[in-house]
């Protein structure tokens, strides 16, 4: 997609396609109650979960079937003859000649800030929508965890569509603006950690705006910084470290959850720190860093 999309509107279309983690989650979620509403089972109810997984993860692979290979990347590695044949089936407009970059030598302080901010965004993902609820000293209990799930993902499916006016005017200010927010409303969801549910809530719901507009962010200057040729491969990279820490945490996590010791505070505690670490790499990226709206990716790599 950052290949095909025009330059103007690159990183809406992006921000949109990583968008429907939100919209999906929200679909099997509901899927999931309708199965349990079918049969009490338990057991019965995630069979069925499964299956629909099975059934769409079929779909995607015949849709994956009939996509074709990027006439870019075939170029960059002198597939010139594949790319040419691609051009002229789907009449699109034939690729630039890169500079042969087939090595992520001299992107590593792209890649290390793209990887800190994309940990910070899934950790704080993490604790806000499935650690807390859970956590000693919670004020609200563990009942409030189905509502907790639905709110919190409702804001990060709104929270896409609100940063299309700025997106595409300036990644920088995006990403920035993404941290300091989920700072902003992460230190204002332990101020009213107590309070109402709903006014809880509903400042949960503004924290997962924040935490789209991150995401949306490290994955559209992921997809745009790297040379074609190892693009997948650096955007792998970031994923991986993000996700792995992420599910290391969580069995850290069941553990001392059965030993009562990791409570409320110290989540939030956890929660306002990493998102602190996520403002300060995009302050240094705003500073620093490569300003990518609008301009091809001949121009940025």
């Amino acid at each position: 997609m950052a290949e095909f999309a025009p330059p103007r509107r690159r990183g809406a279309a992006l921000m949109l396609a990583t968008n429907f983690w939100n919209i999906g989650v929200a679909v099997i979620a509901a899927l999931s109650l309708q199965y349990a509403e079918l049969d009490p089972d338990p057991g019965a109810a995630v069979f069925y979960t499964f299956l629909t997984a099975v059934a769409l993860a079929a779909l995607v692979l015949v849709a994956r079937l009939h996509i074709p290979e990027s006439p870019r990347w075939l170029v960059a590695r002198g597939r010139e003859a594949e790319a040419k044949a691609l051009v002229e089936k789907y009449g699109v407009e034939p690729p630039p000649r890169e500079e042969e970059r087939k090595s992520l030598s001299g992107y590593w302080g792209r890649l290390a800030v793209f990887t800190a901010a994309f940990t910070a965004q899934i950790h704080t993902y993490y604790i806000a929508v499935y650690y807390l609820p859970y956590a000693p000293g919670f004020a609200y209990g563990a009942e409030l965890a189905p509502l907790n799930f639905a709110v919190a993902h409702a804001g990060a499916a709104v929270g896409a569509f609100l940063l299309l006016p700025l997106i595409d005017r300036s990644r920088r200010l995006a990403f920035l603006s993404a941290f300091v927010g989920g700072l902003a409303t992460a230190g204002a969801l332990a101020a009213v950690h107590g309070a109402a549910a709903q006014l809880y809530l509903a400042v949960l719901f503004l924290n997962l705006v924040f935490s789209e507009w991150a995401l949306a962010a490290v994955s559209v200057l992921s997809a745009e910084l790297f040379p074609t040729a190892v693009r997948s491969t650096a955007v792998g990279i970031v994923t991986a470290v993000g996700a792995v820490t992420a599910y290391a945490w969580l069995i850290y996590a069941d553990a001392v959850f059965t030993e009562g010791v990791l409570g409320a505070g110290l989540f939030f505690a956890s929660l306002t720190a990493l998102w602190a670490l996520g403002a300060v790499v995009a302050a240094l990226w705003y500073v620093k860093g490569v300003e990518s709206a609008g301009r091809r990716l001949e121009e940025l790599v």
